[in-house]
């Protein structure tokens, strides 16, 4: 994984930390309700009245990044990836497909036969949708889901994440399917990875800083499908019905961030995402279990 400039936010150990715990079922997870839950807004017109209240606080003119932080663990079977959790894979620029070394490389994927103990190139690819200007544009991670490889980058030419979907066969050739673009700041860290696939799920953490926002009330996440025209309009993701306000400890003027966790269905003919979210300081660590996502935010 290359490295971008980022700027970290320094932070002590008697520092208050707030959890926000998203949970979302999988084929073998169990329903559990938590003993205390905070409650979403209840309407449009209420979240849209929290936006108002706290937009007059930015000036728009930009601030740091916070990064995440690693932990390492167990290695899943058929990953070659160093995963936190068994069976729940992360995104990473190589990975393996049958006898196929995957590796996702200054904008392209480039796929080596393993066969018969060797080491020969297959195919090559660029890691962005055909006819687009990628100058500006960032890929750092990549996933395999059966046989589509899902990229993950962030365009600065276009605004916002995008996740791009290739074919790869079982020779590993590739083929461009289709690519989608997030509302969003950037999602990188040079620590830790910000996706991760629970079967057929793509789990991916990103934060909006209000600080850096054109209009704080164009915050929500949201999704279009990638065909070239950037005029074309975003959905969102979420009602308010998904999206918490901050715990009634943490002051107004702490709150700098929306904390989104998104799980999208890659496995669909056409991704369909859906979108939790959590206004609250700016973001520290991230974790992912089978059953859970965990977001630890602080001052």
């Amino acid at each position: 994984m290359f490295a971008r400039t980022i700027a970290a936010t320094n932070w002590g150990l008697n520092m208050r930390l707030v959890a926000f715990l998203l949970v979302f079922l999988t084929a073998t997870s169990v329903s559990a309700e938590p003993s205390a839950t905070l409650k979403p807004f209840y309407s449009e017109m209420q979240l849209s009245g929290y936006l108002k209240k706290i937009s007059h606080r930015y000036d728009h003119r930009g601030g740091g990044q916070i990064e995440t932080v690693v932990v390492t663990g167990s290695l899943p079977s058929m990953s070659i990836t160093n995963n936190q959790e068994l069976g729940v894979d992360e995104g990473d620029i190589v990975k393996l497909h049958g006898n196929t070394l995957v590796v996702l490389r200054r904008g392209r994927i480039f796929t080596l036969s393993l066969a018969d103990g060797g080491l020969a190139t297959v195919d090559s690819i660029a890691s962005y949708p055909p006819g687009v200007d990628a100058r500006e544009d960032w890929y750092d991670e990549m996933l395999i889901d059966g046989d589509r490889v899902i990229v993950l980058g962030y365009s600065y030419g276009r605004g916002g994440a995008e996740i791009n979907r290739f074919h790869i066969d079982a020779a590993g050739h590739l083929s461009f399917e289709d690519a989608y673009q997030l509302k969003s700041d950037d999602y990188y860290s040079s620590r830790n990875y910000a996706t991760r696939l629970i079967g057929h799920r793509l789990i991916l953490y990103s934060p909006r800083y209000l600080y850096m926002a054109d209009d704080v009330l164009e915050v929500m996440p949201a999704l279009r499908r990638w065909n070239g025209d950037k005029k074309r309009p975003f959905k969102r993701m979420s009602t308010a019905r998904r999206v918490y306000p901050p715990p009634p400890a943490v002051p107004d003027d702490e709150i700098t961030s929306l904390h989104t966790v998104m799980s999208c269905d890659v496995a669909a003919p056409e991704m369909t995402c859906t979108a939790t979210s959590l206004f609250g300081p700016d973001g520290r660590t991230f974790y992912v279990s089978p059953r859970a996502i965990y977001v630890w935010v602080g001052e």
